[in-house]
Protein backbone atom coordinates (compact mmCIF):
# COMPACT_ATOMS: atom_id res chain seq x y z
CA UNK A 1 0.00 0.00 0.00
CA UNK A 2 3.05 2.25 0.44
CA UNK A 3 3.79 1.80 -2.57
CA UNK A 4 0.96 2.80 -4.22
CA UNK A 5 -0.04 5.84 -1.82
CA UNK A 6 3.96 7.09 -2.85
CA UNK A 7 3.23 6.73 -6.42
CA UNK A 8 5.56 4.26 -7.17
CA UNK A 9 5.27 1.95 -9.80
CA UNK A 10 5.98 -1.72 -10.01
CA UNK A 11 9.76 -1.30 -11.61
CA UNK A 12 10.09 0.74 -8.89
CA UNK A 13 9.07 -1.24 -5.70
CA UNK A 14 10.84 -3.80 -7.48
CA UNK A 15 13.87 -2.54 -7.53
CA UNK A 16 13.33 -0.96 -3.22
CA UNK A 17 12.44 -4.82 -2.54
CA UNK A 18 15.83 -6.08 -4.21
CA UNK A 19 17.15 -3.52 -1.46
CA UNK A 20 16.65 -6.19 0.97
CA UNK A 21 19.39 -9.27 0.46
CA UNK A 22 18.98 -10.87 3.90
CA UNK A 23 15.29 -10.90 3.31
CA UNK A 24 15.42 -12.06 -0.26
CA UNK A 25 18.02 -15.41 1.03
CA UNK A 26 16.24 -16.08 3.47
CA UNK A 27 12.87 -16.25 2.04
CA UNK A 28 14.40 -18.07 -1.27
CA UNK A 29 15.88 -20.64 1.28
CA UNK A 30 12.68 -20.84 3.08
CA UNK A 31 10.36 -21.32 -0.58
CA UNK A 32 12.33 -23.46 -2.69
CA UNK A 33 14.06 -20.38 -4.40
CA UNK A 34 11.54 -17.72 -4.21
CA UNK A 35 11.08 -14.06 -2.79
CA UNK A 36 7.73 -14.66 -1.44
CA UNK A 37 7.22 -10.78 -0.03
CA UNK A 38 8.18 -9.41 -3.66
CA UNK A 39 5.96 -11.66 -5.49
CA UNK A 40 2.99 -11.09 -3.06
CA UNK A 41 3.86 -7.29 -2.78
CA UNK A 42 3.75 -6.99 -6.76
CA UNK A 43 0.65 -9.29 -6.96
CA UNK A 44 -1.29 -7.37 -4.97
CA UNK A 45 -0.33 -4.64 -7.10
CA UNK A 46 -1.38 -5.60 -9.82
CA UNK A 47 -4.40 -6.55 -8.50
CA UNK A 48 -4.92 -2.88 -7.22
CA UNK A 49 -4.00 -1.12 -10.49
CA UNK A 50 -6.90 -3.69 -11.82
CA UNK A 51 -9.56 -2.36 -9.90
CA UNK A 52 -9.48 -5.62 -7.84
CA UNK A 53 -8.10 -4.43 -4.45
CA UNK A 54 -9.72 -7.55 -2.46
CA UNK A 55 -8.07 -10.04 -4.82
CA UNK A 56 -6.61 -12.86 -3.23
CA UNK A 57 -3.26 -13.27 -4.40
CA UNK A 58 -1.42 -16.76 -4.62
CA UNK A 59 1.67 -16.59 -2.06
Amino acid sequence: MFFHLYGLDRDEAEYILSTFPIVKREEEQRYNGRFRSRDLILGYMAALAAGAPDANVAG
